[in-house]
């Protein structure tokens, strides 16, 4: 068994969506999903590597190679900001992989090197217009702890040309996270005079000038911090299964057999009682277990106690023979009945066959000379 996730596979030249904490149906990715687990923001590659998008490089296509990295801080390749969640093993291929889902699962040292309330990416809003240009460092304001101070979450805000930067992970030409701080569940960017600064220690206040319209978000990472809890981060709502009927089963169950529905059964309890099951295997019909047999039988061959369904048949036939006669009923009609049940007698030991035979035609002789 295994939680599973909707399979996406990654390709060059593709636009994924990215991690964002607050997805709404006024906050749409850039695929229009309106819930995060309805978007795009993570993919497999070919080596089955599972990578969560941080950044897309705002809504821009993935354009380089593929990604391969199993580093635990966040990388950029292709345009995109991403991070390595977990890799598919290949017993985890071999079961669960299909070509609508994928399995999930939290990679240990990933988890291990996560942080709780880390902030890792920026969302750019508005680039703005007129700001002077530099390095800015700005503390993050919220919940985190030492927020608003140079102990807690910094972010570092590049303006080229009057502009913000793009959000990324090149000190000095790209809008960075500075300091990711711990804690936090959110988080504010105040680009105002008297809240930036020229120095990472934010001990002398620098102005951005007298732009308008900048503004920058951060993005709060999922509970424990990005690669903590894969299953839950991507969206593993999904449960996989997969069983092999091998050997006899405690001869609960013929492995031999095809079997075409498979149910799931919550909790089933013991025949008779309220007790819940524990045994790894049931039977629920009566069965009859053979020691020794005789005869060649093939498979799906349907074992009956044959003799006494052709007797009975037979009878049948007698009976239904008389009731033509005594109500003067088309013979013909029943020359074509008697004869088919007449075939069933070749199935009948030779002796009885002879014993039913004479019966039948001494009880037809009284019967016509009535």
């Amino acid at each position: 068994m295994s939680y599973a996730v909707p399979r996406r596979n990654w390709a060059n030249s593709t636009v994924y969506d990215m991690y964002e904490h607050n997805i709404s149906s006024s906050n749409l990715t850039t695929s229009g999903a309106s819930t995060l687990y309805q978007s795009t923001f993570f993919f497999k590659t070919s080596d089955d590597r599972v990578y969560k998008v941080l950044d897309n490089n705002a809504g821009a296509a993935y354009s380089g190679a593929e990604p391969t990295s199993t580093a635990s801080t966040p990388f950029e390749l292709g345009g995109y900001t991403l991070k390595y969640m977990y890799t598919i093993t290949a017993s985890e291929s071999t079961k669960f992989l299909t070509t609508d889902f994928m399995p999930v699962s939290t990679d240990t040292v990933v988890s291990a090197a996560a942080t709780d309330g880390k902030i890792e990416s920026l969302v750019i809003t508005n680039a703005g217009s007129g700001y002077t240009n530099g390095t800015f460092y700005i503390p993050v304001y919220g919940d985190g702890t030492s927020q608003g101070t140079a102990s807690g979450a910094i972010v570092s805000i590049v303006v080229s040309s009057g502009s913000i930067a793009s959000f990324g992970l090149a000190a000095g030409t790209d809008s960075t996270v500075y300091e990711g701080g711990t804690g936090y569940t959110y988080g504010t960017i105040n680009l105002g005079s008297g809240y930036t600064f020229s120095d990472a220690a934010l001990t002398t206040a620098s102005s951005m000038g007298s732009g308008s319209s900048g503004a920058v978000s951060v993005v709060i990472s999922p509970k424990g911090g990005h690669g903590y809890d894969a299953v839950n981060e991507l969206g593993g709502h999904y449960v996989m299964m997969r069983s092999s009927l091998t050997g006899a089963e405690n001869d609960d169950i013929l492995a031999g057999n095809d079997f075409r529905t498979i149910s799931i059964v919550t909790d089933p309890t013991t025949y008779g009682t309220s007790t819940v099951a524990t045994d790894s295997t049931y039977r629920q019909v009566y069965a009859i277990k053979l020691t020794s047999t005789s005869g060649t039988f093939s498979v799906d061959e349907k074992i009956h106690r044959q003799l006494q369904m052709l007797l009975v048949r037979l009878l049948s036939g007698i009976a239904l023979f008389l009731f033509f006669i005594i109500n003067r009923k088309d013979l013909q009609i029943m020359e074509q009945v008697l004869r088919q049940e007449h075939l069933l007698l070749s199935l009948v030991p030779m002796w009885l066959q002879a014993h039913l035979l004479l019966q039948l035609e001494h009880r037809m002789l009284l019967l016509t000379q009535q």
